[in-house]
């Protein structure tokens, strides 16, 4: 049985019938959902509904239609189209067809076929696959349930029909085998097609990832998309590291990410990947050894150089798989099921099995059809055999799809290249144009070529400009989605087109910030250099310097970023501009890590001025949290907040959740350690979890771990919460390979166990924490930390270890970073002379260390200099510090270092006396 459009029509509208009182209508009932369903192009669909109006068997309406915006056209069956429509399909189901299954090739009846298929499964898809593969395929009537397993699929084609390979299908799918399979095979052998299929046999039973190798892709690009997809699993490290720009790091969080992934990774046309892609999968495969439940596929056209053969024979981690034509048994099941004629039967049986070329002849059996022409020259057989019968409007689009080296979303084929769905149709129903997940298209390498030799000069380069254009849209898009590879994808194919030197520019800059939002600081650096060569208006320039210095700052090399910032303002010269905001912004960044406290002041101060200037709040919002920063490192609180409060109101009308989170911390933190306000902090901590549940991100919440911590254990005296949250800080930051965060956690946890009297154990974790920190060139974060040691130390009566902890001060790397923070080392040197009976040289480093102290260093350096002041006999000025200790104590809420001050303080003295007595008596 043949269903003419018109009784596709009915049957589809009568699967899809809606409520006439639905707000919205089902896509399925759009002229859009129609032309898809029956297989009629849009231009022709009104030659088919227009007589079933007449008729009275539809009718129309306006309705807004799910996913679309405005309100279309939509069409729903009359009472009399009602029983139209079942009675045509009433004759539908008892036709016979040929279904296949996991069990083979039975014929049934299309009633039988959807019920084996299940719910989802229609008339017109069972009759869609009839005429496409001639065999109705059982499992893929039916889209596959939502999996609980991760699935990044959209590169991947969508399987119809398949046949054969089972052997080789059922090598990959196994639990045991290889760890890696080498697919390999010519153009269009079906490497890809394979690849999918063993997808689709392990879809939900494993987590699923596919990415197709491009030119463009680099070690980090791939790395990447592998952090994107293990991220989802759970396990961030390796996302994490790179965005930090540590890729050495990057080998270690992949071996420790892999293990327990259960994942099949595929990997498409590796043969097109440049110098740097062994290295990676070398990297890969050595990881795969320790991830027994997962397996990877390469797929390319030759062997790739990354392992040799003792991967395959003595470590059987490599297998390889050289896909081979069809078997006979396979082609005369293809061929039964397209009906070909006995020329093209012929023609299969001298040639071989090439899928390729097999999908070509299911379209061409039924016209004159000759298998010299097919035989000698596979362009020449494309271009008599299939070029000729394409319409004029599926060359131009055929042609621009050709440009494409990544999958073509549907809404920009359509809307930017201006390709209609008749021709969408036409051209996978030709196979040249195939299916991909996401709502995307792909073309054959093979296919591509050949239309490639097709276009003449002034085709090319129009094609070449429209579909820049396109691909420049999508690669703005996807960065303000925040999908910054697919940015980079889309990014470099419109470069590599040779795009008008007007245009490059802004697509290299564009290419440059998606990898410095990835980590990637060369990568990011040479696409903004590149950018600068085309470039021709200063602030353009100005901006690109600014981005670059930007990095730099970030990753601490300051001479680059100074000299990038120069170039910045050489560039604009006198031109009024927002752009010398950044610039003076991004200066105060880099001074302020120098400690020039003033100087960060004058140049934020420059900055604010000229974003207010021009309305611009992101730098307005950025600006005033850096000024807020120097106010609280002077214990200017007040004016911190001020500042703080300022910056709040502009983020909150930010679609960003993050900068929003940021503030909130800094305000918790100003308004909690530097005035004490625990209730106020405790509302701004509670403001940033409800963000964390309402956005479903759980990172919002979790990058406060460290700083929570310190405020349950200093502020509130809550050391069962403080011991949870820097536990699940340390854990936070080991997943993301974030070994400074982890140290600093554990450094946390030493400090509560100094609270909490445990000496010993808080020693043991400072001496390895401190020892990991200086090891790793952050001798800054170290000086806190000895700092703890020093008390500990003299307060265990352990003088000797005491002075050793005091002369490490000394030491070139904790030397320049004490200068920033300079009076607790001056005030420990205080106690070294005074126990070596100098009271006056104490005297002089106790003044000393007062003119440098700040909060809350001061609260500890009044204490101590109580007690010194005491035991030199000036019992009036040991009272004021005393008093003073505890006044800034109690004003900024210190209720742990209240509770245990004066026994420390007695304990100090004690030791101190007992030291001079006993350096006295001998």
């Amino acid at each position: 049985m043949r269903l003419t459009a018109k009784e596709r029509i009915l049957v589809h509208l009568l699967d899809a019938r809606s409520v006439e009182a639905a707000a919205e209508a089902p896509r399925g009932t759009a002229q859009e959902g129609i032309s898809e369903a029956v297989g009629v192009g849009l231009r022709h669909l009104a030659q088919s509904i227009r007589p079933l109006m007449r008729d009275g068997l539809v009718r129309e309406r306006r309705a807004h239609v799910r996913g679309i915006r405005q309100r279309r056209k939509t069409y729903e069956l009359t009472t009399a189209g009602r029983i139209e429509a079942i009675r045509v399909r009433d004759r539908a189901l008892v036709e016979t067809v040929r279904v296949q299954d996991p069990e083979g090739i039975r014929e049934t009846t299309v009633g039988d076929a959807l019920k084996a298929a299940g719910k989802g499964a229609t008339v017109l898809g069972i009759f869609r696959s009839v005429r496409i593969a001639g065999v109705v395929d059982l499992p893929s009537l039916v889209p596959p349930p939502p999996s609980s397993f991760v699935e990044m699929l959209s590169e991947a084609p969508t399987v119809e029909m398949f046949v054969g390979r089972q052997e080789e299908l059922s090598a990959v799918t196994r639990a045991d085998g290889p760890r890696m399979f080498i697919v390999s095979g010519v153009a269009g052998i079906g490497k890809t097609w394979f690849a999918a299929r063993a997808c689709q046999q392990l879809h939900g039973t494993k987590n699923l990832f596919w990415h197709r190798v491009q030119p463009w892709d680099s070690a980090r690009s791939i790395l990447g998309h592998l952090g994107r997809f293990l991220a989802a699993l759970g396990k961030p490290g390796l996302q994490s590291v790179l965005e930090r720009g540590d890729v050495v790091l990057g080998a270690k969080a992949l071996a420790g990410d892999l293990p327990g992934s259960n994942a099949l990774f595929v990997f498409d046309d590796v043969h097109q990947g440049g110098p740097e892609i062994p290295s990676v999968f070398r990297l890969f495969l050595d990881s795969l050894e320790r991830a027994p439940d997962s397996r990877a596929l390469v797929l390319t056209r030759h062997a790739p150089a990354f392992y040799d053969r003792r991967d395959v024979r003595l470590a059987g981690l490599v297998g390889e798989l050289e896909l081979p034509e069809l078997t006979l048994e396979d082609v005369a099941e293809l061929a039964s099921r397209a009906q070909l004629t006995e020329d093209a039967w012929t023609f299969i049986r001298r040639r071989g099995g090439h899928p390729l070329l097999l999908q070509f002849l299911q379209k061409t059996h039924r016209s004159a059809f000759d298998p010299v022409v097919a035989q000698e020259d596979f362009d020449r057989f494309l271009s008599e055999q299939v070029y000729s019968k394409l319409s004029k409007d599926a060359r131009r689009a055929m042609k621009l799809a050709s440009s494409f080296r990544v999958a073509i979303p549907a809404e920009a084929l359509v809307e930017d290249l201006e390709v209609s769905h008749d021709a969408v149709l036409e051209l996978t129903d030709w196979f040249l144009l195939r299916k991909v997940g996401g709502n995307r298209y792909d073309v054959h390498d093979s296919v591509r070529d050949f239309f490639e030799r097709m276009l003449t000069t002034a085709e090319r380069r129009d094609a070449c400009r429209i579909v820049s254009g396109c691909l420049s849209r999508l690669a703005t898009q996807a960065f303000a989605d925040g999908s910054f590879l697919a940015c980079i994808d889309y990014a470099s194919n419109a470069i590599a087109l040779a795009e008008p030197t007007e245009h490059k520019g802004g697509l290299l800059e564009t290419l440059g910030d998606a990898y410095a939002e990835l980590g990637d600081l060369p990568a990011s650096t040479t696409a903004h250099r590149q950018a600068i060569g085309f470039a021709d208006r200063a602030e353009t320039v100005a901006r690109l310097h600014r981005k670059m210095a930007f990095e730099f700052v970030t990753r601490g090399n300051l001479s680059s970023a100074k000299a990038a910032i120069e170039d910045g303002f050489r560039s604009l010269g006198t031109l009024p501009s927002e752009e010398s905001g950044w610039l003076e912004l991004t200066r105060a960044r880099a001074v302020r890590i120098e400690g020039k406290l003033e100087a960060t002041y004058d140049h934020g101060t420059a900055a604010l001025q000229i974003f207010q200037r021009y309305g611009e709040l992101r730098g307005q919002a950025r600006t005033l949290v850096e000024l807020a920063q120097v106010e609280a490192a002077q214990d200017r609180s007040g004016a911190a907040e001020k500042y703080l409060q300022q910056a709040l109101q502009i983020v909150r009308s930010f679609r960003d959740p993050f900068p929003l989170a940021r503030v909130l911390e800094s305000l918790a933190f100003v308004v909690g350690f530097g005035q004490g306000d625990a209730e106020q902090a405790s509302a701004y901590y509670a403001e940033i979890d409800a963000l964390s549940a309402k956005t479903g991100n759980p990172a919002i919440r979790e990058f406060t771990l460290g700083g929570r911590a310190y405020f349950d254990l200093l502020i509130r005296t809550d050391f069962q919460a403080a011991e949870q949250g820097f536990e699940e800080a340390t854990e936070f930051f080991r997943r993301r390979y974030g070994v400074r965060g982890v140290l600093n956690s554990r450094g946390g946890i030493a400090v509560l166990r100094f609270y909490q009297g445990r000496f010993d154990e808080a020693r043991t974790i400072i001496e390895k924490v401190v020892a990991e920190q200086r090891h790793l060139g952050h001798a800054a974060d170290a000086i806190e930390f000895i700092g703890y040691l020093a008390e500990i130390s003299l307060l265990a009566g352990d003088v000797p270890a005491f002075r050793e902890v005091v002369e490490r001060y000394r030491e070139p790397d904790l030397v320049s970073a004490a200068e920033v923070e300079p009076a607790v080392p001056t005030m420990y040197r205080a106690v070294v002379a005074l126990l070596d009976g100098d009271a006056p040289s104490a005297r002089k480093l106790l003044d000393e260390a007062g003119h440098q102290v700040r909060m809350p260093e001061a609260i500890h350096y009044h204490r101590v200099a109580s007690v010194l002041l005491l035991i030199m006999g000036d019992e009036a000025a040991g009272e004021k510090h005393r008093l003073l200790s505890r006044d800034l104590a109690a004003s900024h809420s210190r209720r742990t270092f209240l509770a245990t001050t004066e026994e420390r303080a007695n304990r100090m003295r004690e030791v101190i006396l007992t030291a001079r007595s006993q350096r006295n008596a001998s």
